[in-house]
Order: structure tokens, then C-alpha cells, then sequence
């Protein structure tokens, strides 16, 4: 067990000695005080606790727990306004806008929409047309859009 600590021991002095070599700075901690004993020849790799300067997990590692995940969503459906253009698949009939915008908030490729109320049958729902870019809005009174929002 000795022979294990003075080898580790000499493995980090030599570590430390390259460490000062490039840096040019032979002050402690170095970042690996953080996981490993640093000085004498008790020094081990893995131990950290009893480091000199060790204050604990360092602040730069991200923590453990997964970063939470931001899915796009619709934003509000613009009531007679037409983003013209940019349509990337046939269009759909659907029963209204919140419809449409249902369609485009599951399509990956999808950032806009625009939803055109059929004026044989308006009460009979409408086109979606899926967008893969986000047009300019204009205004027209037969037509609602909404916009895909990225933003958690």
C-alpha cells in the first residue's frame, strides 16, 4: 500500500511539476486539489475531502440534476392576419385556427402558420398552411396566423 501512495505521490509531482512549467505559477490549489490530497507523499488521486483549499464540489461543474428542456409552443393565433409564403407541405383542412396551430406546434420544421377560413363554408372550418419560416404578417380579415415561440 506504501509503494502504491509514493507512486501516485510521484505521479502528481510530476503533474504539478508540468502544471508549473506551463502556467508559470507554483501557488495551491491546483484545479485537481479539488479531487485529489496535493502535497506529501500521502497524496492520492480521488480523495479531494482532505485537499488543502478544498471547499467542496467545485462551482463550475454543472450539477447532476438534467438542465430542464424548453419544447417549442404556439404563441397566441392572430386573428386576420396572413403570413404569406414559406409554406413547406400541401395545405390540410382543419376545423379552425387553434387546429392549424395544434398542426405546427407538433411539426419540427414548422415556424408559422396561417389558417384561411373557407368562404363557401365558413362555419365548415378551413386550410392550414404550414410554414417553415416566419413571413411578415398581413392584415386580412379571413385569415388568422401564429407564430412558434422558443422561449421557455
Amino acid at each position: 500500500m506504501a509503494e502504491n501512495m509514493t507512486f501516485k505521490g510521484a505521479i502528481l509531482a510530476v503533474a504539478t511539476a508540468a502544471i508549473i512549467a506551463i502556467v508559470g505559477s507554483t501557488q495551491e490549489p491546483f484545479w485537481w486539489c479539488k479531487f485529489a490530497t496535493c502535497a506529501g507523499p500521502e497524496a492520492t488521486i480521488g480523495g479531494g475531502t482532505e485537499s488543502p483549499g478544498y471547499d467542496g464540489p467545485s462551482k463550475d461543474v454543472p450539477s447532476e440534476e438534467p438542465l430542464p428542456v424548453s419544447r417549442p409552443f404556439m404563441g397566441p393565433v392572430e386573428q386576420g392576419k396572413n403570413r404569406h409564403g414559406s409554406d413547406f407541405r400541401p395545405s390540410q383542412r382543419v376545423a379552425n385556427p387553434e387546429a392549424c396551430s395544434a398542426l405546427c406546434e407538433q411539426e419540427k420544421a414548422c415556424m408559422a402558420m396561417t389558417f384561411v377560413v373557407d368562404m363557401n363554408a365558413p362555419a365548415s372550418g378551413g386550410t392550414c398552411w404550414l410554414k417553415n419560416e416566419v413571413p411578415e404578417a398581413q392584415d386580412n380579415p379571413y385569415m388568422a396566423s401564429a407564430v412558434k415561440q422558443f422561449h421557455p
